[in-house]
C-alpha cells in the first residue's frame, strides 16, 4: 500500500525516505541510487528501510507522487476557485496557472525543485507512456486531466490532440524549474517563481493557440 492509500499514516520515517528518494532519484536518475543509499540519506539505520516501508523502488516512487499530488490537487482546487470568482474559468492563461503554479511550489527542505527534477527523470525514461492510466504518475493526475479537457474545448481540440501539443509546454515548465535550481546553485540571478510562471504562461498561450490552428488546418 502507498501513502495515498493509507491517509493519516505518513510517519516521519516514511516522509524522510520519500524526501531522500525524491532528491537522489531526481538528481542522479530514477534507477541510479541504490535503495541502501536512499535509506542512508534519510538517516535510517536499517538498510532495508525502503523495502520495509514501501516494498521497493516502485512503491517509493508511488508514495512520492502520492504526497506531492495531495498538495498539488488542493492548490489546484484553490486556483480554480479563484478563477471562478474572477469569471476566468474560460481563460486559457488562468487554467494554465492552475496547472503550472502548484507544481512550481513543490520544493524540498533546501528550497530546491527536487520534485520537478524527479518528474524530468521519470517522464523522459525510455518506456514511459503518458497514456497508460495505471502508471503511478498518470493515475494521480485526475484534476490535471480535467483541466486539459477544458483547455482542449476552448481551442476546439480533442483531448488527445491537446495533450500532444501541451506535453511540450509541460516539459518546458519542468525544465525551467530544474534550470532555476542550477542558476541558483551557481550564484546567478534567477527569476522569482511568480515571474517564471508569468513568463511561461505568456509563452505557452500563443504556442498552444498556434498549435491548435495548425492541427485544425491539417484536419
Amino acid at each position: 500500500m502507498t501513502l495515498f492509500d493509507i491517509e493519516g499514516e505518513e510517519t516521519p520515517s516514511k516522509r524522510r525516505l520519500a524526501d531522500a528518494g525524491e532528491r537522489l532519484m531526481g538528481t542522479h536518475g530514477i534507477d541510479t541510487p541504490s535503495l541502501q543509499e536512499i535509506a542512508a540519506a534519510a538517516g535510517q539505520a536499517n538498510k532495508f528501510a525502503v523495502q520495509y516501508h514501501f516494498g521497493g523502488r516502485d512503491g517509493l516512487i508511488d508514495a512520492i507522487f502520492a504526497i506531492r499530488m495531495r498538495h498539488i490537487v488542493m492548490r489546484r482546487q484553490e486556483c480554480i476557485r479563484q478563477a471562478e470568482e474572477r469569471g476566468l474559468t474560460d481563460d486559457l492563461g488562468s487554467l494554465l496557472e492552475a496547472v503550472f503554479l502548484p507544481m512550481s511550489e513543490q520544493i524540498d527542505a533546501n528550497g530546491h525543485h527536487s520534485y520537478a527534477r524527479l518528474l524530468l527523470q521519470y517522464t523522459t525514461r525510455i518506456g514511459f507512456d503518458p497514456h497508460r492510466r495505471d502508471d503511478p504518475f498518470n493515475a494521480r493526475r485526475g484534476l490535471a486531466v480535467s483541466l486539459m479537457e477544458r483547455m482542449a474545448a476552448l481551442l476546439d481540440l480533442t483531448t488527445s490532440q491537446f495533450e500532444l501539443a501541451f506535453s511540450q509546454q509541460h516539459f518546458a515548465m519542468i525544465v525551467g524549474l530544474a534550470a532555476r535550481d542550477n542558476f541558483a546553485f551557481r550564484g546567478h540571478a534567477i527569476l522569482s517563481l511568480e515571474e517564471l510562471i508569468d513568463q511561461t504562461i505568456a509563452m505557452t498561450v500563443p504556442a498552444l493557440e498556434a498549435a491548435a490552428r495548425f492541427i485544425l488546418r491539417r484536419g
